[in-house]
């Protein structure tokens, strides 16, 4: 009892004083305008403050109306503040937090290993280390985009990892904004604009002159993988690749005054002076290694529990690379990580800690613990493990058969269907029958296409199944080709996926069910789902303002009795409505052009639909439906678009199970048209320019999925990626997302891996 009295006051203590650190936590470096500090002694509540104030960890600070100011962090960290905006700023243990209450800040944020520096509003974390971005706040939500370097961001309940260009929302409501919107009101404008410019430039230069990885159709290291392993990746060798975008790096920043400046504050820190060489001392070892490097995780261990890496590559000399690799670790003797490197492995004593690097005389590297080296030596010696003739091996095995890149393969039964067999309600949706996930890239010419299958141990059920096998999709015939967003699916009967969800839900609920069929004088499997077909589709089709323009598309079997149901359900929901005081709904129905028009409208709502060749079309207006109608009778639709249909996959498969499609490009041009308009004097015309040209540069995208019966296959691709990621150059240096981790390396002096 004492110890747990403790232990119980100890932590309340740690977490009582967390973010509790007194003290002065930054300095106002410049005000244009009205800068106020909260303060309830001073008249009104407020007390305005000065460049070369002071502040206390916690006392928020607020700019007036048409005021900008600069608060300079104690670590040296820039916070620039736009009109209106709120915050404060405290010191945890784990590092600083700018708690954003309402506003938009800019922050230019200075080196903070080991700790980090966080951005705080009240849906949304943004954490980094040394970078430059914009957080805005409002009442809707908040919006975070990246002008340079890397952050991570938890918003709308999901991480993300954002790089320069990217943003991302707390509300799925908020419409995408370009970065250089955002940043528009700010002192450094023009400089953020022109970083975007050169690091979409220089995305784009490497992306066209670095050639992606080449495909691999067999592997040699696939055999040898011990047995028990639950995870294989299989890496291109990457080292020219870098080596050649770090070339095209230094020719961009001999020709632009903006990448120079930038680059000459990183070396100003003390960590790029050791890029080159590090990217030097990487291209000579990675050159010695075979096209591609595998990783591996086995099963845990008796001895120390936890999973068991092995990394296992090729090696054109094996006397070359051992010697390379230990002048290399002779750099960076004395680090806390011990590197044993062997030709042998009996020159191990069985003592080892650290990670231990066997090069072997039959061309061989491998890096792992003793026990890994001798379940792969042992694979070695007689040809194989098993590995191959396993359910995770024959998955990685068809993978190379097509042709792959980039190779992640996971053995979901010793995880997954670990926990379903004491999760009653895991196993009862199917997903517990996950066996397998394998996630693959390749290029197809100038597009990167990234696929995903998820393998079932047998026939797919429940919740899983819901996703039908590929079949013809009419509800795209209601999709525009100009349509900004569009998603259809194909699932299985909707009853029987209503007799899942009551399977998942138990008896109770099949009574709490029944009492309320009774009410409305509806069943749910004989008026709701009985009439639907097994197709849906959703597509924002036109403008975004003032009112989206979307629509959805539902397959029909029974149209007179769904009529009839959703008859019902108003009048029972208009019962309601009249008991409790409230507007009544209006139902309205009209004949007109041959086609039987339907209206629902409340106190802030309204849709209509009609139902058309056993499609259900609703959308929140009647002229949206007309226009709709008339796209589909000419011909305009988006299957039958050529820009469509460039993105469709190279496989012999005519039809889908899902598809997604985007092409946000068209909606975000008006955007940076209308600058000039909305932001004033904000932006100067060379900068609505560079905005323009970037957002026309936009490319749309599609994914899509094939449900088989005890597998998901789950694709995108794109000009540059599905969802414009292009992974052979983001693993190069585009987008300067490596240059961090290359920043980081040099600091830290880690030999290259």
């Amino acid at each position: 009892l004492a110890a747990a009295v403790a232990l119980a006051v100890g932590a309340a203590g740690w977490f009582a004083t967390d973010g509790m650190f007194a003290g002065e936590v930054a300095a106002i470096a410049d005000v244009d305008g009205l800068l106020l500090t909260l303060d309830d002694d001073a008249p009104g509540g407020v007390e305005p403050l000065a460049a070369g104030t002071m502040l206390d960890a916690g006392q928020a600070v607020r700019t007036g109306k048409g005021s900008t100011a600069v608060v300079r962090l104690t670590d040296g960290s820039l916070v620039e503040l736009a009109e209106r905006t709120e915050m404060s700023v405290r010191s945890r243990r784990r590092g600083t937090i700018i708690e954003v209450e309402r506003g938009a800040v800019i922050v230019e944020a200075a080196d903070q290993r080991p700790k980090q520096l966080f951005v705080a509003t009240a849906d949304a974390e943004v954490r980094v280390t040394g970078t430059i971005f914009s957080v805005q706040h409002g009442v809707r939500g908040s919006r975070v985009g990246v002008v340079e370097g890397e952050v991570r961001v938890d918003a709308g309940g999901r991480e993300v990892v954002l790089h320069p260009g990217d943003e991302t929302t707390s509300r799925a409501a908020l419409a995408p904004v370009p970065v250089s919107r955002q940043v528009a009101w700010s002192r450094n404008v023009d400089r953020y604009v022109a970083m975007l410019e050169e690091l979409d430039a220089l995305r784009r230069e490497i992306a066209q002159r670095v050639a992606p990885a080449e495909s691999r159709f067999e592997s040699a290291l696939v055999p040898l993988v011990p047995a028990d392993t639950f995870l294989y990746a299989a890496i291109p060798n990457l080292s020219a690749t870098v080596g050649e975008s770090w070339t095209i790096f230094q020719e961009r920043l001999a020709e632009s005054p903006t990448l120079a400046e930038w680059w000459a504050e990183r070396q100003a820190d003390g960590d790029a002076a050791h890029i080159e060489d590090a990217l030097a001392r990487l291209t000579d070892l990675g050159g010695q290694l075979g096209d591609e490097v595998v990783v591996t995780f086995g099963a845990r261990g008796e001895g120390e529990g936890g999973e068991s890496l092995l990394v296992l590559a090729e090696v054109a000399n094996p006397d070359a690379f051992a010697d390379a690799l230990a002048a290399e670790a002779a750099r960076h003797d004395g680090d806390d990580d011990e590197l044993v490197i062997v030709r042998d492995l009996a020159e191990l004593s069985g003592d080892e800690d650290g990670l231990v690097v066997w090069v072997s005389d039959a061309g061989w590297m491998a890096a792992g613990g003793r026990e890994r080296l001798d379940a792969f030596a042992a694979a070695a010696a007689a040809g194989g493990s098993g590995f191959a003739d396993g359910e995770l091996g024959q998955a990685v095995a068809r993978a190379y058969a097509d042709g792959t890149q980039w190779l992640l393969a996971f053995d979901l039964a010793q995880t997954i269907g670990a926990e379903a067999a004491s999760d009653e309600e895991l196993a009862a949706t199917g997903f517990g029958d996950a066996e397998r996930l394998v996630v693959e890239s390749w290029g197809e010419g100038d597009r990167t296409v990234m696929s995903a299958e998820l393998g079932f141990a047998g026939e797919r059920r429940g919740i899983a199944s819901w996703l039908a096998a590929p079949a013809p999709m009419g509800s795209l015939d209601f999709v525009s080709a100009d349509a900004h967003l569009a998603a259809a699916f194909v699932v299985k009967e909707p009853s029987a996926m209503l007799d899942d969800v009551l399977a998942i839900a138990g008896g109770d609920e099949d009574h709490e069910l029944a009492e309320v069929e009774a009410e409305i004088g509806l069943s749910l499997a004989e008026d709701v789902a009985a009439p639907l077909g097994g197709e849906i589709a959703l597509a924002v089709d036109g403008p975004f303002l003032p009112e989206p323009s979307w629509k959805a598309i539902v397959e029909v079997y029974d149209p007179a009795r769904l009529e009839h149901t959703i008859e019902v359900a108003v009048a029972r929901i208009n019962d309601r409505l009249r008991q409790e005081g409230q507007p009544e709904l209006t139902l309205a129905r009209e004949e007109d052009g041959g086609h039987v028009w339907h209206r629902l409208e409340g106190r802030s709502f309204g849709v209509s639909w009609v139902t058309v060749d056993g499609y259900m079309v609703i959308a929140p207006s009647k002229a949206l439906l007309e226009r709709t109608l008339d796209q589909r009778a000419a011909g305009a639709t988006l299957a039958a678009s050529g820009r469509f249909r460039e993105l469709l996959p190279r496989d012999a498969r005519t039809h889908f199970s899902a598809l997604f499609y985007q092409n946000l490009g068209p909606v975000l041009a008006p955007v940076a048209d209308g600058l000039s308009s909305m932001g004033g004097d904000g932006m100067t015309e060379e900068q609505r320019r560079t905005l323009a040209a970037l957002v026309a540069d936009a490319e749309p995208t599609v994914a899509y999925a094939y449900g088989e019966p005890d597998r998901v296959i789950f694709a995108g691709t794109g000009p540059g990626g599905p969802f414009g990621i292009a992974i052979p150059a983001v693993g190069g240096i585009g987008g300067l997302g490596l240059y961090g981790a290359l920043e980081e390396a040099a600091a830290q002096q880690a030999p290259p891996n």
